[in-house]
């Protein structure tokens, strides 16, 4: 979680929002904070600035707090980048961020970056229309995590009600960008004025034609502030982005999708979310349906020999399953969803495998 920090020991209700045993700090047993990296201080598990958490309305304690909802049998790593208000080095921040997470992925099994912020270089454009190759720097990071060690950057598109433009670094090429729907209806927008209803695109979401996906953004409870005396929870793309963040934590840590590339985490969500209509500019969008990723045939599909990869002599077989030329035990995966029968849907899959390494086949990403 790229972000304001995270209070791993805040507590709600008299329990501790992250597990009991946060008592004794990150990395323990029951505490779902695996580390926590202060880049302001250059400090590992440090709390000493944590004003900052709470003059940034604990945002990114927040934040962290939803996508342990969605994954809560997920660890969370805290990398705090800001501090209690915007300076010139913030940008300069999340990019040390992205490499210490290139450096790490593997001993913290970290599959997603979060980051629900816009920051820029001091002078630049925050708000882009296109996606932003130029951002070299960013551009690097987010495609050595996602080629070398298949990690997702899900970043927030922004709250600045435009259709037609996404901030940085949602814009970066390889990024997934999200976009934020309501999930209720029969109340108040807090950031604008609208009629509300679940899937409805929020007023204040900034979408464009290369957004990638939409997850709920308001009305979204965690329960975190309920011993701070604060009323309601907020609402915005930050909120959106853990969903998803989140959501491929949670995907990844399902049978059968632990070995998935990056790319075909993200082909589940983007090929089994609902699609909306974002109503001020008539784009589609896909909103991520979690059950329906999880739902999903499983990249073994079509590998007879378990030997993780599909040949066009195991789609043979699997074909001859189908036609009842050949018993299933000549390829048990040929059978995907384990259901006893082989289906042409199964067939496909296998297929994509051998192509693709992905039951769902890729996406493109802008």
């Amino acid at each position: 979680m790229v972000d304001t920090g995270l209070l791993w020991n805040l507590t709600a209700g008299g329990q501790f929002v992250f597990g009991p045993g946060c008592a004794l700090g990150p990395g323990s047993p029951d505490c779902a904070v695996l580390w926590h990296r202060n880049f302001l201080t250059g400090l590992d598990n440090d709390l000493s600035r944590p004003t900052d958490e709470f003059l940034r309305g604990l945002h990114g304690t927040w934040v962290s707090a939803i996508a342990y909802r969605v994954a809560p049998s997920a660890g969370l790593v805290g990398l705090k980048v800001l501090g209690d208000r915007a300076d010139r080095e913030d940008f300069e921040r999340v990019l040390q961020a992205l490499d210490w997470v290139a450096e790490h992925a593997l001993q913290f099994g970290i599959v997603a970056v979060n980051i629900s912020l816009a920051v820029a270089r001091q002078g630049e454009a925050v708000l882009r229309q296109e996606p932003c190759r130029e951002e070299a720097e960013l551009v690097a990071r987010v495609r050595r995590l996602w080629c070398e060690r298949d990690v997702l950057v899900v970043a927030a598109s922004g709250n600045d009600r435009r259709t037609d433009a996404l901030t940085v670094p949602a814009c970066v090429p390889g990024v997934v960008s999200v976009g934020a729907v309501y999930d209720a209806a029969d109340f108040a927008p807090s950031k604008c004025t609208d009629t509300a209803f679940p899937d409805r695109v929020a007023c204040f979401s900034n979408t464009a034609p290369f957004l990638k996906l939409l997850a709920p953004g308001e009305r979204i409870t965690t329960g975190i502030f309920q011993d701070l005396g604060r009323e309601g929870e907020g609402a915005g793309t930050s909120a959106a982005a853990p969903h998803v963040s989140g959501a491929i934590a949670a995907l990844r840590g399902v049978g059968g999708f632990e070995e998935d590339s990056a790319a075909c985490t993200l082909a589940r969500l983007v090929r089994t979310g609902r699609v909306v209509t974002d109503h001020r500019s008539g784009l589609q969008f896909p909103r991520i349906d979690l059950a329906a990723a999880a739902a999903t045939l499983p990249t073994s599909t079509g590998d007879c020999n378990f030997d993780g990869r599909v040949t066009a002599n195991e789609i043979e077989r699997a074909v001859d399953i189908l036609l009842a030329r050949a018993p299933r035990i000549v390829c048990p995966n040929a059978d995907g969803n384990g259901d006893g029968a082989v289906t042409i849907e199964e067939i496909v899959a296998a297929v994509n495998v051998r192509l693709h390494a992905c039951p769902l086949g890729l996406v493109g990403v802008a």
